[in-house]
C-alpha cells in the first residue's frame, strides 16, 4: 500500500475525531450549518467518511483550523513530528549503509571479473580458456564503470 493511500484510508477516521474534538453537542447539525452541507453528509463525516477535497480545504481556511487540523487528518503529509526525526534520521543510515555494502560488493564483483580476465589475457592457468567466445577480443570485456582502475 502506497503512502497516499494509506492516508486516504485513514482520512476519514482522522476527520471525524477532528470534528470530534470540534464540535461537541449537536454535532452534525453544527457542522452541516458551518459547512453548509447536508445534515447527512455532516453525519457521515462524522461516522469516518472522508471529505471532498473543496470540503477539507474549506476546513484548512477556517479561523484556528488551519495547520492543526492538517497535522491531525493527514499528518503524513507534515512529515514527522518534532523529536521523531530520529527514527528517520536512523532510518536513512541504515539505508545508507546498505547502498554502501551493495556497493562494495559489486566493486568486489568487477574486480573478480578484472581478475579473470587479466588471467585469461596472460595465459590460462586453468587449463580452460576464460572468454570462450571471444568477449575480450571484440571490446566486450568486464565494464569498469569508472569504479576499477
Amino acid at each position: 500500500m502506497t503512502d497516499i493511500e494509506k492516508i486516504l484510508r485513514t482520512a476519514g477516521v482522522r476527520w471525524a475525531d477532528w470534528l470530534r474534538l470540534k464540535y461537541r453537542k449537536n454535532a452534525a447539525k453544527a457542522i452541516a450549518r458551518d459547512f453548509g452541507v447536508s445534515h447527512a453528509k455532516a453525519a457521515r463525516w462524522l461516522s469516518g467518511t472522508a471529505p471532498t477535497f473543496v470540503d477539507f480545504m474549506l476546513a484548512v481556511k477556517r479561523p484556528g483550523w488551519g495547520i492543526e487540523c492538517v497535522r491531525h487528518v493527514m499528518p503524513s503529509l507534515m512529515g514527522p513530528e518534532p523529536g521523531a526525526s530520529d527514527d528517520r534520521e536512523a532510518l536513512i543510515m541504515r539505508r545508507l549503509d546498505a547502498t554502501e555494502k551493495a556497493l562494495r560488493d559489486v566493486v568486489n564483483q568487477l574486480k573478480e571479473i578484472k581478475h579473470e580476465g587479466l588471467g585469461a589475457a596472460s595465459g590460462d592457468r586453468h587449463g580452460g580458456s576464460h572468454d570462450p567466445m571471444g568477449a575480450s577480443a571484440a571490446g566486450l570485456g568486464a565494464p569498469t564503470l569508472g569504479l576499477v582502475p
